[in-house]
């Protein structure tokens, strides 16, 4: 008999030392993160809660959305088992009057909890635990069975405490609209992520970059090509999301704004001994919005932006106040719109951009020297972002911008040429914090 009683210990012990893992998702709604704590006190009783971090390692994940108004809150709750793209289990619940919480948290949960095997899903271990309590356990009510739970511990040398034994007082019943948790509510917050997404995001850092300008089939030399091996250009980023905690897709809505000039940048030619000032800078202004995951999460995520560049070269009089014949200093105007994709992973992530330029203007060159003009343009740039503190992070990334020209031009023109090629290509050192 104790052979057949230490192996029936042994698979209850197994039964019970591996609750699944669940991944609790931030709800979405206006009220979403107060239905989400009372959703997540009661799962992470009796299943293993996970950190946002190993949220795609999880067995399950549980997704919410508030929505409707005072007069009639409800909440759809979503249970999507590991590997799984669509929710196994989906059902929709009232909610109360202010929305914070669910008006029968205990049909709602027992409902989510037997979808996962867990409570009212009958657990694993129930089942070793009863057959080894008495042999007359088949004769009790079935009511009785239940009114008493039996841990390893009752199993001593002793008799096992048979079905018809007092069971001990009940616990009192939960307030009403109250989720019931001997857990206190520390280990459930404190692995729960924040309800929403970053409102700020600010970059600052410094690019490093080359710059190659030069014609195609230039007719005449009178014109000049330009060519610079470090131009350093600390930039600053930020990115306001304004309806953050608005759920749903204005949450994804970013505005963003960026702001790049360079530095000590000073241009000079083999025949003159004087240096003339120059500058490059830029500007950018637009919209992005998250189409997949939201910055921060782990795993895949992709992005969607459009707005506006200007970036423009200027070449200044030197000290004795000659002029830089021949040398043009285009000022481009143009749309930018392209996709970005990111993947999360822990602490490090990677990340991919490109964007497509067409020209708007192309301001002195076309002004000046060549008045029918049209261009392109295209941007690249990928990287990784380390994270240093929960709201800091570093970036680094390599990046390339192309603008490409054609002209068209007449035989009595003063400059002939095909037309032009400017390239800047670099890296970019940066810190990111979000707030």
């Amino acid at each position: 008999m104790k052979l057949p009683l230490l192996l029936a210990l042994g698979a209850t012990f197994s039964a019970a030392a591996a609750p699944p893992t669940a991944w609790v998702a931030p709800f979405k709604g206006k009220t979403g993160p107060s239905v989400r704590a009372q959703v997540a006190e009661r799962v992470c009783a009796l299943a293993a809660c996970v950190e946002k971090s190993r949220a795609t390692k999880a067995d399950f994940t549980v997704q919410g959305n508030v929505s409707g108004d005072k007069k009639k809150y409800r909440v759809t709750l979503d249970l999507t088992p590991r590997g799984k793209k669509k929710p196994s289990w989906r059902k929709t619940w009232g909610v109360t009057s202010d929305g914070k919480g669910l008006a029968d948290p205990d049909k709602a949960l027992s409902g989510l909890l037997g979808a996962m095997g867990l409570e009212a899903g009958a657990p694993r271990a129930a089942p070793a635990v009863a057959a080894l309590r008495s042999p007359d356990t088949t004769a009790a009510p079935e009511e009785k069975r239940r009114e008493r739970v039996f841990t390893p511990l009752d199993l001593g040398g002793g008799e096992a405490p048979r079905a018809s034994e007092e069971a001990p007082p009940a616990a009192p019943p939960p307030t009403p609209g109250a989720p019931r948790s001997t857990f206190p509510a520390t280990q459930v917050t404190s692995a729960a992520p924040r309800a929403h997404a970053p409102w700020v995001e600010v970059q600052v850092g410094t690019e490093v970059l080359t710059r190659q300008f030069a014609y195609a089939d230039l007719q005449i030399a009178n014109l000049r090509a330009f060519r610079a091996l470090a131009i350093v250009m600390p930039s600053v980023q930020a990115q306001v999301r304004p309806l953050a905690a608005s759920g749903g897709w204005p949450s994804r809505l970013r505005l963003e704004g960026g702001f790049a000039t360079s530095v000590g940048l000073r241009t000079s030619i083999s025949s003159r001994t004087v240096t003339y000032p120059s500058s490059v800078t830029r500007l950018d202004g637009g919209l992005r919005a998250d189409v997949l995951g939201t910055p921060g999460s782990a795993g895949l995520g992709l992005e969607a932006f459009a707005g506006y560049r200007s970036h423009a070269f200027t070449v200044g009089k030197a000290s004795d106040q000659s002029v830089l014949e021949g040398l043009v200093g285009p000022a481009y105007s143009a749309l930018r719109a392209g996709v970005a994709g990111r993947w999360g992973f822990g602490r490090v992530g990677a990340f991919a951009e490109l964007a497509a330029l067409p020209l708007l203007g192309t301001g002195e060159l076309q002004a000046t020297y060549f008045a029918r003009t049209a261009g392109f343009g295209l941007e690249g740039m990928v990287g990784a972002d380390v994270g240093l503190l929960p709201w800091l992070g570093l970036r680094l990334a390599g990046q390339a911008t192309h603008y490409g020209t054609t002209f068209t031009t007449a035989a009595t023109d003063a400059y002939l040429a095909d037309g032009a090629s400017d390239l800047y290509a670099g890296a970019t050192a940066a810190l990111r914090a979000s707030f």
